[in-house]
Formats: structure tokens, C-alpha cells, sequence
């Protein structure tokens, strides 16, 4: 049995030193060089498709339409306009063995060049990385999905915002349109000066989440471990904001009827007309104005204080 457990062990030993040697010859040392490529765009295009692994992803207002590219020598883009679309795409030409080895600390970048400024919709399929879109841009619809990395998003869209982002902060501005979607797990997530027909949807499991200046029809946030910091929100119809454990604070904010929830944090904040008051907490302090008028402002709390004024 000792002879058979040796056997094995030095074939394990002699696979792993092949896996080694043909990993640093085919990744020269692990290491990769940078390539930068610069592609002209002389078609045009109503619609942006976007579909990268580990790039940072960047559009910007320009004199000329080109698509500036930092990446490596098997992990490359495509770049083409196809039926009224920009499609820009990655292949990844590493072998497993290779990608053990294969590293290197400075990061692929995807940077898009337009004259245009408005466009019918944006999609963006992301593995790793930052993405930043300008605030010179309209789309109708855009729509979001990255696994790890920073959102920053300041264009506007006329209907549908989608970003869904595992990991990372979400930041949004000056939207004037009809619906708002925001996911993911972890990570802050702020929006200002949005205008919205419809609802506002935000789901995060861990991150705090700050909204000033917006108006929509229906606000719906929930989070698991995270603070709320609310100013100047106003919806037509419904505020519910959840919170497993965190602090929800507001000031300025105003809805038909309100839904607050929190187990371990307080309900503390200002606003803007008279509502009807429940509150249901356990061993936290309550202090509510004892209104009799106006649209429902329900309460759930287990171990924090309550305490709303009305401005």
C-alpha cells in the first residue's frame, strides 16, 4: 500500500510540473504584454452592444467616432457595425494551464468615441470592470449586467434603466424617463435629479443607499445591511423602504402612503404633509405627531427609535 500511495504521489509531482512548465512557456512567465488598437467607425448605428470579461468600459462625447482598445495578445475585441448596431465583443484564447499562470496588473480597457449623442438602446454585458458613461448621451432603453466593478452612469434615458451589478457602487444621475432598476449584492448605491412616469426599484443585499432630488410614481428599496439617506424624494403614490439592519433617515421626502421596516436601526426623519401614523417596535422609543389626516405611514421596527416630524 506505501508503494501505491508513493506511485501516486509521484505522478501527482510529475503532472504538476508539467502544468508548470507549460503554463510559464505558453504565458511568458506568467507575464503579458499590453496591445493598444484604435478602430474607425464610418457606419452609422442606432444601438450599442457591448460584451467584454475583464475590461474597463468607458463612452464619451467626440469629434470623431472611433473605438480605442487596451488589451492582450489572447484576450482581444472584435469591433464591427452590424444591422444598425455597434457590437464590440471578447475572446479569450487561454488555455486552462495558462490562465494559473497568467497575470498581469494592468487592466484591459474598452473606450468608445461618438459624434452622435443619442441612440435607441445600450447593452452592456460585463464580467470585471469599471463602466462610466458620460452624461452627453440619450438612449431609450440601457441595460446592465456586470458581475464585479463601479457603475457610474449620467446619461439619459427617455424609458427603461436596467443595471444589475454583483459587486460594486451604482451611481446615477439625471435621469428624465419612465423606469428605474436597480440589483445586485453588494455595494452603495446613490442616485440624484432623477424624473421618473413609473417606478423606482432598488434591491441590494449589502450597501447604503442615498437618493436625493427624484421624483417617481411608486418607490419600492429593499436591502438586507445597509443605511437610507433620503432627500427631496417625492412619489405620486407609495414609498416602502426595507432594511434588515440599518439606519433609515430622510428628510424632505412625501408619498400618498409610506412603508418603513428595520429591525436593528432607527426610523428618524422630516416630512412634507400630514399622514396617519402606525407604528409597531419593540424596545425603541416613538415619537410621531398625532396627526389624524392624511395618507397611511406605516412603522415596523424591533430595537430602533422612531422619530418623524412633519415640516
Amino acid at each position: 500500500m506505501k508503494k501505491l500511495f508513493l506511485f501516486l504521489g509521484t505522478i501527482l509531482l510529475i503532472v504538476g510540473a508539467l502544468v508548470i512548465v507549460l503554463g510559464v512557456s505558453n504565458g511568458n512567465g506568467g507575464k503579458s504584454n499590453m496591445i493598444e488598437k484604435e478602430y474607425d467607425l464610418t457606419e452609422n448605428f442606432e444601438n450599442i452592444e457591448i460584451d467584454t470579461d475583464t475590461a474597463d468600459i468607458e463612452l464619451l462625447k467626440s469629434d470623431v467616432n472611433k473605438v480605442e482598445v487596451v488589451e492582450r495578445e489572447k484576450e482581444y475585441h472584435t469591433v464591427d457595425v452590424r444591422n444598425n448596431k455597434l457590437i464590440i465583443k471578447s475572446f479569450n484564447l487561454l488555455k486552462w494551464y495558462e490562465r494559473i499562470f497568467y497575470f498581469n496588473f494592468k487592466k484591459m480597457k474598452v473606450t468608445v468615441y461618438l459624434t452622435e449623442t443619442s441612440f435607441d438602446e445600450l447593452k452592456i454585458n460585463e464580467s470585471t470592470g469599471d463602466i462610466r458613461i458620460s452624461e452627453e448621451f440619450k438612449f431609450k432603453n440601457a441595460n446592465i449586467d456586470l458581475s464585479t466593478g463601479d457603475v457610474s452612469f449620467k446619461a439619459n434615458v427617455t424609458d427603461t434603466l436596467v443595471i444589475d451589478s454583483s459587486t460594486g457602487d451604482i451611481n446615477v444621475e439625471n435621469i428624465n424617463g419612465k423606469m428605474i432598476k436597480l440589483d445586485g449584492s453588494t455595494g452603495k448605491v446613490e442616485l440624484k435629479n432623477c424624473v421618473l412616469t413609473d417606478d423606482l426599484i432598488i434591491s441590494r443585499s449589502t450597501g447604503d443607499i442615498r437618493l436625493s432630488n427624484i421624483r417617481a410614481d411608486n418607490l419600492k428599496c429593499k436591502t438586507s445591511t445597509g443605511d437610507y439617506n433620503l432627500y427631496d424624494v417625492v412619489t405620486t403614490n407609495h414609498i416602502s423602504i426595507k432594511a434588515s439592519t440599518g439606519n433609515i433617515v430622510f428628510d424632505n421626502i412625501d408619498a400618498a402612503s409610506l412603508y418603513f421596516e428595520t429591525s436593528t436601526g432607527k426610523v428618524s426623519g422630516y416630512l412634507l404633509s400630514e399622514k396617519v401614523f402606525t407604528v409597531d417596535t419593540s424596545t425603541g422609543k416613538v415619537n410621531v405627531p398625532k396627526t389624524q389626516s392624511g395618507g397611511l405611514c406605516e412603522v415596523h421596527t424591533s430595537t430602533g427609535k422612531v422619530n418623524i416630524e412633519i415640516k
